[in-house]
């Protein structure tokens, strides 16, 4: 079945897909900051100076993801406003198109009638 909104759709999947993204990423940092804390051939001052750097890294990591992710999801929502009110545009003028189409053709309908009538009354006055 065609579904209309499947650019709808996409926009859906490409947030879901960031934020699953986010998540792994999130999640991948901390087993890898662990895995190295139990692997650490070095001593715990160096390991502490490790593991910060490299959550700091993740904090920045993680914020660059997000504001990605909030600029992609301002761009789909201006896309969406912007198909909106095309649609609506264009929803108005095929209304007002059919409103004047249904309009003459009543129009045309009454000027017969009128014509009949008048016929059928000039043939009983004369």
């Amino acid at each position: 079945m065609f579904n209309k909104n499947h650019k709808n759709d996409e926009t859906y999947d490409a947030a879901t897909t960031m934020g699953g993204m986010l998540a792994g990423l999130l999640v991948g940092g901390l087993i890898g900051a662990v895995a190295m804390l139990f692997l650490a051939p070095q001593s715990g001052k160096r390991t502490r100076t490790l593991v910060r750097r490299k959550a700091i890294e993740l904090r920045d990591q993680a914020n660059e993801i997000a504001d990605d992710t909030r600029h992609n999801a301002e761009k789909a929502l201006k896309q969406a406003q912007t198909k909106a009110k095309n649609i609506t545009r264009d929803t108005q003028a095929t209304v007002r198109d059919t409103v004047k189409d249904i309009k003459d053709r009543g129009q045309d309908i009454l000027d017969k009638q009128k014509e009949r009538v008048e016929s059928v009354l000039d043939s009983v006055k004369g």
